[in-house]
C-alpha cells in the first residue's frame, strides 16, 4: 500500500494523537471497526 507523501498528525474522540498518511482537510472520516470516527488535525507538514 502507497501512502502520500504527506503525514498528518491526528487525534480521535477519546484517544491519543496518532500518523495518520493520508493527505485530508481539517476534518476528515476514518473507518475502524465498523464505526466512524472524526479525526481532528493537530498538525500537518
Amino acid at each position: 500500500m502507497e501512502h502520500p507523501e504527506r503525514v498528518e498528525i491526528v487525534r480521535a474522540p477519546g484517544k491519543a494523537p496518532s500518523i495518520c498518511y493520508y493527505p485530508m482537510k481539517t476534518l476528515f472520516e476514518y473507518k475502524c471497526k465498523g464505526m466512524l470516527f472524526f479525526f481532528e488535525i493537530l498538525r500537518a507538514q
